[in-house]
C-alpha cells in the first residue's frame, strides 16, 4: 500500500498562521515597551529627586554661611521678585563663607560671592537653575571667560524658582530684599521642576509642574564681619520663625518625603510650595 502524498500549507492556512504569529510578536513587544518606558520614567524620576535634592542641599550649605560686613557692596543681601505672569523667577546673591557655621561664630576661609537664577534661553545650553560663585574680592570688570567658568548649571528640569525672606523687623516673610544693609533671619525656597518634557513652542503652567519646598536659617544672620557682634536692630539667630519651626535635623533641615522607602534624608516635600 503506497503512502498518501504529504498535503503542502494551503494559501489561507498560510494567512492564518502569519496573522497569528503577528499577533504574537505584536503583544510581545507591548510587553516589552511597556517594561522599557516604566524603567524610563523609574530612572527620570531618580534623576529628578536626586537633581532637586542636591540643588537644595547646596543652596542651603550657602546662605546658612551668609555673611555680612557694613558699607561694602559686595557683601549686600540682594533677593529679586521676578516672573509675575506663570511661574516665578527670581534670583538671589549673597556673600558666603567657607566652613562650619556652628563650631564658630564667625567661620574662617574663602569668601564667595554667591548667585542663583534660572536660565531659561533655549539657544544656551543646558538650562536650568544655575549657581554663580566668584571669589571675593571682585575685579573691576568680570569677564565672560570668568563669568561662563563660575557658573554651574545644578537642576536643568527647574523652571520655577520663588525666595521669601523672613524680616526680623516685620516679623513676616517679604517678597523680595533689595537696598538694604541687613540681612533675613530665614529664606523659604521654592523650586519648580518640570517632571516631563514640553514642546520648546508651549510655556509651562503651574499644572505642569512638581514644587519643592524648604526653609533655611541663616544663624549668621545678625552678625557683621569683623566685629563679631550683633548688629543693631537684629537678633543673632532665626529662632521662632513662622513656617521654619519644628524641622527634623536642627535649623534649616528639611523634610523627608513621605512613601518612599526609608525616606530621603534632606529632600523638601514635593507639593510644600502653596500646594495643599
Amino acid at each position: 500500500m503506497t503512502p498518501s502524498p504529504r498535503r503542502g500549507m494551503t494559501l489561507i492556512e498560510l494567512i492564518m498562521a502569519l496573522t497569528i504569529g503577528s499577533m504574537v510578536i505584536g503583544a510581545v513587544l507591548a510587553v516589552l515597551k511597556s517594561a522599557n518606558d516604566t524603567q524610563t520614567l523609574g530612572e527620570r524620576r531618580a534623576d529628578l529627586l536626586q537633581c532637586v535634592r542636591v540643588s537644595l542641599n547646596q543652596m542651603h550649605r550657602d546662605l546658612q554661611l551668609t555673611v555680612t560686613r557694613s558699607n561694602d557692596e559686595q557683601f549686600m543681601f540682594i533677593g529679586t521678585n521676578e516672573g509675575e505672569e506663570g511661574l516665578p523667577t527670581d534670583s538671589i546673591e549673597f556673600t558666603s563663607a567657607s566652613g562650619d557655621p556652628m563650631s564658630s561664630l564667625l567661620p574662617t576661609g574663602d569668601l564667595l560671592r554667591m548667585q542663583y537664577y534660572l536660565d531659561l534661553d533655549e539657544e544656551t545650553e543646558p538650562t536650568g537653575l544655575v549657581r554663580s560663585a566668584l571669589r571675593l574680592p571682585l575685579p573691576e570688570e568680570i569677564s565672560p571667560t570668568e563669568a561662563e567658568l563660575s557658573a554651574r548649571t545644578y537642576c536643568p528640569w527647574a523652571v520655577g524658582l520663588n525666595f521669601e525672606y523672613y524680616d526680623p523687623t516685620q516679623q513676616d516673610w517679604v517678597e523680595e530684599w533689595q537696598e538694604r544693609t541687613d540681612v533675613p533671619t530665614a529664606v523659604r525656597i521654592s523650586l519648580y521642576v518640570l517632571p516631563e518634557p514640553l514642546d520648546k513652542d508651549v510655556e509651562p503652567t503651574p499644572d505642569d509642574v512638581i514644587p519643592f519646598s524648604t526653609v533655611v536659617q541663616l544663624p549668621l544672620a545678625g552678625t557683621t564681619l569683623g566685629t563679631g557682634q550683633p548688629s543693631t536692630g537684629q537678633s543673632g539667630g532665626a529662632a521662632n520663625v513662622p513656617g521654619a519651626g519644628g524641622l527634623p535635623g536642627g535649623a534649616g533641615a528639611s523634610p523627608t518625603i513621605p512613601g518612599l522607602p526609608g525616606g530621603l534624608p534632606g529632600l523638601p516635600t514635593p507639593g510644600g510650595a502653596g500646594q495643599p
